[in-house]
């Protein structure tokens, strides 16, 4: 597999080192090595899409036996692709724990935060952000980033509202603050000095510390009135759907 290891001609290839389970890949890797490069970048593609929905879901289902079937018949990556997205969405069993609706629901979540690949979406979404400008940012830049949660943990002095952010409820608490649409990455040091502080700071400090385009749009996007920024759940929310639909149409077997 060094040839594999070696090789960053393909961008999807990459995307897989960066996920993980390798292992899972190297049979269809090595059976799809003679393919055409437009043909070994689809299904380098179409691993990482089931990498992706595997680490997302972080189930126990084994899912080694069920693709040995699409191994065994490989030959063409359009079978292969057709096979498995057929599967995915008419098969109880498959859709269940690797679906499109289960890979909203899991995204959709209340709960996000700590997911195995929270880290990696948001990386993908910062990549759509700066793609226009013809910049990119690679994953090694952004793999030691932490995860920041724009209404902090633990809400300053407990005064959340005077402090520009929601009330913490228990229906905040349980469906908004570790939702994909309150967290982003951020440098650790960055991380640190921000803390629980007030989100106009934070604000302030979004625009002025930072490389990062998901950072510059929480201002210019999410926040009603920047002369007094709050953030709140009618700004999560926002945030919220636009990350879910970016990671819905991105991880869409369709587009593949």
């Amino acid at each position: 597999m060094q040839k594999y290891s070696n090789n960053n001609e393909f961008s999807y290839l990459r995307d897989l080192k960066y996920l993980g389970r390798l292992p899972l890949c190297y049979p269809f890797l090595l059976k799809g090595w003679h393919l055409p490069n437009n043909d070994r970048e689809r299904l380098f593609h179409f691993l990482e899409n089931i990498v992706f929905r595997l680490k997302l879901m972080n189930s126990r289902a084994e899912i080694e036996s069920r693709l040995n079937p699409y191994l065994i018949k490989f030959t063409d990556v359009d079978t292969l692709i057709n096979s498995v997205k057929q599967h995915i969405k008419e098969s109880w069993w498959w859709s269940n724990h690797w679906g499109d609706d289960a890979v909203r629901a899991c995204i959709n979540s209340g709960g996000f935060y700590n997911n195995p690949i929270d880290n990696y979406l948001l990386w993908k979404y910062e990549s759509s952000l700066i793609k226009r400008s013809g910049y990119n940012v690679s994953f090694n830049t952004v793999e030691q980033e932490q995860i920041e949660h724009i209404s902090p943990q633990t809400p300053p002095k407990d005064e959340p509202v005077a402090n520009g952010y929601n009330e913490y409820t228990d229906d905040f608490k349980s469906n908004m603050l570790n939702c994909l649409g309150n967290i982003m990455l951020i440098s650790k040091s960055n991380n640190c000095s921000l803390g629980n502080k007030p989100f106009a700071d934070k604000l302030a400090s979004y625009e002025t510390n930072t490389a990062l385009s998901q950072h510059r749009e929480i201002k210019l996007l999410f926040v009603s009135d920047p002369n007094k920024p709050v953030w709140d759940t009618i700004a999560i929310k926002k945030r919220h759907k636009k990350l879910v639909d970016f990671a819905i149409k991105y991880w869409n077997m369709d587009n593949i």
